[in-house]
């Protein structure tokens, strides 16, 4: 049966509150109240615990966050905001393994599912995205934003028309592969600049990487 728009509202604007809460407590140095109130929060709204979500498998969280019907990413935008949370608790206690931690299964979590939609990420999406992309970026102790994140969130940047964050995390890529692996990412490269070079002047300006600088990455690619 599906929920009524006031329903929704309802629930969502209780999660908000919930977060806000979590807040108040981790500044007033409450953390072990914070962590609580989380944990119960991941069994109420998951079923799962923090121990068993932060020692899971991400491609079981995917499959436990995105088993309803076909784009409904809500579960999993739940699991980001908790980890979010719980990361944000650690790192005030100056804990940054296990902020970082939770920032990166978020951040892989999130991109893996984002990706398979049949539709075009909201703004939503891509805000909670960018939001843990720059705490693993700006952190140096956290090793930045792990390899495996970076073919989906090159996918969604280029889906989104933000082609040069797009490109940014190519050349990443490139320089982060392994030596057998590197002829797939480039032929990848290659298969992006190739696309763009099919859009309009005007997309291509609005996605930060004008035609002259896609015709320089394809002719690098493929000299």
């Amino acid at each position: 049966m599906p929920y009524s728009s006031d329903y929704l509202k309802r629930m969502i604007e209780q999660f908000g509150e919930f977060l806000l809460g979590i807040k108040r407590l981790a500044e007033g140095e409450q953390y072990a109240e914070a962590l609580e109130a989380i944990d119960a929060a991941f069994k109420e709204s998951l079923g799962m615990d923090s121990k068993f979500i932060n020692d899971a498998p991400v491609d079981y969280l995917v499959l436990m966050t995105s088993v309803g019907r076909v784009g409904d990413v809500d579960k999993t935008m739940v699991l980001a905001d908790l980890l979010n949370a719980e990361a944000e608790v650690y790192e005030m206690q100056g804990d940054y393994t296990q902020s970082n931690r939770r920032y990166q299964v978020a951040l892989e979590v999130l991109t893996t599912v984002v990706s398979r939609l049949s539709h075009k990420p909201t703004d939503e999406h891509i805000e909670r995205i960018d939001q843990f992309v720059s705490k693993l970026v700006e952190d140096d102790s956290s090793g930045g934003v792990p390899f495996e994140t970076k073919p989906n969130l090159f996918q969604i940047y280029e889906r989104v028309g933000r082609f040069d964050s797009a490109e940014n995390i190519l050349y990443e890529m490139l320089d982060e592969v392994a030596a057998e692996d590197e002829p797939m990412v480039g032929q990848s490269g290659i298969a992006f600049y190739e696309r763009l070079l099919k859009l309009s002047d005007y997309e291509l300006e609005t996605g930060g990487l004008p035609r002259a600088e896609v015709a320089e990455g394809l002719r690098e690619l493929t000299e």
